[in-house]
């Protein structure tokens, strides 16, 4: 097996355990205390989320052109939960701290699919 196909399937790997990890950071930090009056912008993050890890899913088991197009859907995906955790903040829901930690992660997968999609190109 070349390097170029392992630095591949660890970049897969290495973007569906931080995309855990940002289900897990904001199912436990961000969902667990939403205020009820507000529960529609839990719910469409949750949907984004779950998107999101099915565009993953899918362009880590497909090929070529098929690929790219659940590729650069995630990256509208990760737009989107960028938007509405932007929205949530600007409400005060989220303190800075956890808003930080979850762009923090959220721009974390972005990068490694970034690199995974230009390393396809290639």
């Amino acid at each position: 097996m070349n390097n170029n196909l392992i630095s591949l399937s660890n970049e897969r790997f290495r973007l569906l355990k931080e995309a855990k990890r940002l289900f897990i950071y904001l199912d436990t930090y961000i969902f667990e205390n939403f205020p009820k009056n507000k529960k529609h912008l839990k719910i469409l993050c949750f949907d984004e989320l779950n998107r999101l890890l099915d565009n993953l899913i899918l362009a880590n088991n497909t090929d070529n052109s098929v690929k790219k197009k659940y590729q650069y859907n995630a990256l509208l995906n990760i737009s989107k939960i960028d938007f509405l955790l932007s929205y949530i903040f600007d409400l005060n829901i989220l303190t800075k701290r956890r808003y930080t930690s979850a762009l923090r992660i959220l721009s974390n997968i972005k990068l490694i699919l970034s690199s995974w999609i230009n390393e396809e190109k290639k």
